[in-house]
């Protein structure tokens, strides 16, 4: 278990209120109502990015760098050899599951670099699944391979070797860090949901239009019925995550079209009819047993 307390360095990248403006500006953007965005989630990617990632200057450390040769709150020797160890080995990145030891640890193979990492972790490996990827911080302490920063995101992807390759020739693990993860998986890719008052169908239509955009941007190859006539004929009896890699498999949508657009996926699958559901969608069949 660690020692450092990471509260104490968000506390002191804070405290430089020049640092924290500057922060903010760069990582949100202008005009953006953070009230629309899972609160917890957003705090733990921004403070995660602020004190590993965020450079107030080209000629600056980061926070977390700058932190420990300052030493403001007197660590002891322990403590400092510590940070120092995950200053120097931390890494984010996306890590697909390759084996869970509940409880224990979690052998995970990092998307971009094909390295595999043992990582200890006690929480994580006691709650997470056995397939799907992660997007976490990790760092190697005193030789082993543990979880810094936020609490990890969790994507129900397994990717192929094929898909693999792809990543590990991708200029993406370049500039993969929380702020991406903000860009591309919340901020641009919220969940969209209907209005109580917009009714199901326009909603769908709505899907429609986007899914034909994604056919020009991507050069899809499979159309919008066909896609629909996919999800109506599905029969998963309780692993919806199949539902991605089947996308994948079956209609040959590339993985990374799946990857950059999961909740327009999942909403696909929450708002089309179902066979197995006598023809209604999940959205559906939850809004008559709601009332």
């Amino acid at each position: 278990m660690l020692i450092i307390r990471f509260g104490k360095i968000i506390e002191y990248a804070n405290s430089n209120q020049t640092w924290l403006k500057k922060a903010v500006e760069e990582f949100f953007g202008n005009s953006i109502d953070v009230d629309k965005y899972d609160h917890k989630i957003l705090s733990g990617l921004f403070n995660e990015w602020f004190i590993f990632d965020f450079q107030p200057t080209i000629s600056e450390a980061t926070p977390v760098s700058q932190y420990y040769f300052k030493n403001p709150h007197s660590l002891s020797e322990r403590q400092l050899k510590e940070l120092e160890q995950i200053i120097k080995t931390e890494k984010y990145s996306m890590y697909q599951i390759k084996e869970v030891k509940k409880g224990e640890w979690l052998n995970l193979v990092d998307i971009f670099s094909g390295k595999s990492y043992k990582v200890y972790d006690i929480k994580g490996s006691s709650n997470t699944n056995d397939k799907g990827t992660l997007a976490r911080r990790l760092a190697k302490v005193d030789g082993k391979w543990i979880v810094v920063g936020s609490d990890p995101l969790y994507f129900p992807i397994t990717y192929t070797e094929r898909s693999l390759n792809f990543f590990s020739k991708s200029k993406d693990s370049q500039k993969f860090n929380p702020k991406y993860i903000f860009d591309q998986f919340i901020k641009n890719q919220k969940e969209e949901k209907p209005d109580e008052d917009i009714k199901v169908k326009v909603f769908r239509g709505e899907l429609e239009r986007q899914y034909n955009s994604m056919i020009k941007k991507y050069k899809l190859k499979v159309n919008f019925e066909k896609l629909l006539d996919f999800v109506y004929r599905e029969n998963y009896e309780n692993h919806f995550a199949q539902f991605f890699k089947d996308l994948s498999v079956k209609l040959k949508i590339p993985e990374k079209v799946i990857f950059e657009n999961l909740n327009f996926f999942q909403n696909i699958w929450n708002y089309f009819p179902h066979e197995v559901l006598n023809g209604l969608c999940p959205n559906e069949m939850y809004r008559r047993y709601d009332k």
